[in-house]
């Protein structure tokens, strides 16, 4: 399936009255149908066995959608190079996952960084003296000679597949959970009662 449960579709502006699409025909006394032409929704349900997706109350085929481009003018592009002493902070206070890295004369020197440990700045440096380990010092407490710094952004955190035991676990705890197999979301244990063998046998995610 091209979509799944959570992202913004459109319905296609160009959608006839009459005209199959997929295995869905648009009929004119479903207006309801015929209001939401042209307009954005988001996926709440979707439908392996025929590629249907549900947006509110009325399902579509996905020859009946079409993707949303959304231009974002207004989100400044992220400074990460040669940031300056007040800058390097500020981009740390914004992200604490965030590392700094010192730039000196020789900007592939790359021995030691700042990052929040304990909800503290501290920096993190090589010491050849007792075998590369690293040393965690306090950041106040080290004279300051960078010229410059280069901020690195944090990896992304994996995403964890798990099998339907763990995910029926977290789904009583209050959880939501996802099947891997369909992208249907399940907010209540009464919600699995139509769960085929297959998606019991697949992995699940886990929504916090």
């Amino acid at each position: 399936m091209k979509y799944k449960v959570g992202d913004s579709v459109r319905v296609r502006k160009d959608l006839q009255v009459g005209e199959c699409y997929g295995d869905l025909r648009i009929c004119e006394y479903e207006n309801e149908i015929i209001d939401t032409i042209g307009k954005i929704f988001t996926i709440n349900k979707c439908d392996s066995s025929d590629d249907t997706y549900k947006l509110g109350t009325h399902w579509y085929s996905e020859e009946m959608l079409e993707d949303v481009v959304v231009e974002n003018k207004t989100q400044p592009k992220v400074k990460l190079e040669n940031l300056s002493q007040i800058e390097m902070l500020i981009s740390m206070l914004e992200n604490p996952k965030r590392k700094a890295y010192v730039i000196n004369d020789n900007e592939n020197d790359v021995s030691e960084h700042l990052e929040f440990r304990n909800g503290k700045l501290h920096w993190v440096r090589s010491n050849d003296v007792i075998g590369n380990k690293f040393v965690v010092c306090d950041y106040n407490s080290i004279n300051d000679k960078a010229l410059f710094y280069r901020i690195v952004e944090p990896k992304p955190e994996p995403i964890i597949e798990y099998d339907f035991k763990d995910a029926f676990k977290a789904l009583l705890e209050g959880d939501d959970i996802q099947s891997v197999q369909t992208n249907e979301i399940y907010h209540y244990v009464q919600d699995l009662q139509n769960l085929d063998s297959e998606e019991i046998k697949g992995k699940w995610f886990i929504i916090k």
